[in-house]
């Protein structure tokens, strides 16, 4: 889609839109309006192989029907991990795009139930931990465990700097990362009004 939008090219969106309808026929039916992923024998809401990354995808394509039942999917208060790509912090993410676009708020209801899932599981402070590190160490401010819960993790994909991004994005609405949203023809579709000066409101219009 963005190769047609940056140079017109007509059969770059017709492959693209061909990719979307082959990735949805390998969806299957969860429950009443809703449909999901299956990654080695496990249904997936996540960017990297679950309901979260296609969604970001057809909400950019305007194919607003086929994402509302991936979307519905989405609307679980907590994941298994905290991250990116496999992890709750993507799918806040892909909720934030979802209520941009749509100014639905159904998306923004589910994107703050999760926030406080995310906060009431996963933020810690690593002081808490201060047996485990060497003697005289000590560590200030929040963390998330990253990949598997083994450690804290730093990195975007999988620690907190994805955690903190998106955190960042719902403080100050604007474009996506790596979704090139900068060549949309509409360039404030993802850009609210009051930019990165108003946080997203509450589900309650607070």
């Amino acid at each position: 889609m963005r190769l047609h939008q940056l140079t017109g090219d007509l059969a770059a969106r017709q492959d693209g839109e061909a990719a979307l309808r082959f990735d949805l026929a390998q969806a299957e039916r969860t429950g009443p309006g809703t449909m999901s992923f299956r990654y080695k024998g496990t249904l997936e809401p996540y960017v990297e192989v679950g309901s979260a990354g296609v969604a970001k995808v057809l909400l950019r394509y305007g194919w607003l029907e086929e994402a509302r039942p991936l979307l519905n999917e989405l609307g679980r208060k907590y994941s298994v991990l905290p991250g990116y790509l496999f992890g709750i912090a993507g799918v806040i993410d892909t909720l934030l795009d979802a209520y941009l676009l749509t100014r639905e708020p159904i998306h923004l209801a589910r994107l703050e139930r999760q926030l406080e899932g995310l906060r009431t599981l996963y933020l810690f402070e690593p002081r808490t931990c201060a047996s485990l590190l060497p003697q005289g160490r000590t560590l200030e401010g929040l963390a998330v465990p990253g990949e598997g819960l083994l450690r804290v993790s730093c990195d975007f994909a999988t620690g907190c700097a994805g955690v903190l991004r998106v955190l960042h994005r719902v403080a100050s609405p604007g474009p996506a990362d790596f979704m090139l949203d900068e060549v949309m023809p509409d360039e404030d579709v993802m850009d609210p009004p009051g930019g990165a000066q108003g946080r997203v409101p509450a589900a309650g219009g607070g």
